[in-house]
């Protein structure tokens, strides 16, 4: 979409890779909804299957898998 990111609200849920799952039909851009095309949804979703290989290829010496865990965990409780 080539949008300035901090206007962009998209939520995927699940753990990282191939877990995760789009939340395609909840995408805002301001307050508008956006309806993605079937090649822009394929292109979000090899970029968020493959996001996690490139973050660990950067070897930072962090990690952000368990906060996944704990957001579903709150989620779960929330229910």
């Amino acid at each position: 979409l080539r949008l300035d990111p901090r206007t962009v609200d998209a939520w995927v849920l699940g753990e990282h890779g191939d877990a995760c799952v789009p939340l395609f039909d909840r995408v805002r851009v301001g307050d508008g909804q956006v309806l993605l095309t079937p090649e822009v949804r394929a292109e979000a979703e090899e970029f968020l299957r493959t996001w996690y290989v490139r973050h660990v290829a950067l070897d930072s010496g962090r990690s952000s898998t368990w906060t996944s865990g704990v957001g579903v965990a709150a989620m779960v409780d929330a229910v």
